[in-house]
């Protein structure tokens, strides 16, 4: 059985190498709570809302999947699949302002992953927002995702974009 929490980075890809226009996160974050797993009780619902949730973003209902992520959160709020989930959730829905600090926070608890990298560099390169878009951190973002995973052609692809913003 799985850890609590846990998310493989190749489910996240398949459903978002679907999705036109948006970045693929491989190799998602895996963790447990800080300071321990949730009760027993609560790692059933979270295991459960997990299940829920990537059946909803395989269906590309966003909304819905942000309303469960942020239902998990309420759960275990340090976890960390469910902060890169919702962070990821809200590029899909377009709100790069509410992605941001998600995906910061996660990028702050594991330094140097690929994925949030990689979603960070698209959402400095792609954001209309003057106050978001930033195409040296785009930059800055792609390449270091692109080193630590040179096969992820999406990555590529955001160092691509990088470099036109």
């Amino acid at each position: 059985m799985r850890q609590p929490g846990k998310i493989t980075g190749t489910i996240f890809a398949i459903l978002f190498a679907v999705v036109a226009g948006a970045p693929a996160m491989t190799n998602a974050p895996v963790t447990a709570k800080e300071g321990g797993a949730p009760s027993g009780g609560d790692s059933e619902q979270i295991e459960k809302l997990f299940v829920h949730v990537q059946e909803l973003q395989a269906d590309r209902q966003w909304s819905e999947a942000a309303s469960v992520y942020q239902r998990i959160l309420t759960i275990d709020g340090t976890n960390e699949s469910a902060l890169f989930g919702l962070g990821t959730v809200n590029i899909q829905l377009g709100d790069f302002k509410a992605a941001l600090p998600l995906l910061e926070q996660v990028l702050r608890r594991q330094p140097g992953h690929p994925s949030v990298l990689n979603n960070l560099a698209w959402i400095h390169a792609k954001s209309q927002d003057p106050a978001i878009r930033d195409p040296a951190k785009a930059l800055s973002y792609a390449r270091q995702a692109v080193v630590t995973t040179p096969t992820d052609n999406n990555f590529w692809n955001t160092l691509a974009e990088a470099h036109f913003a």
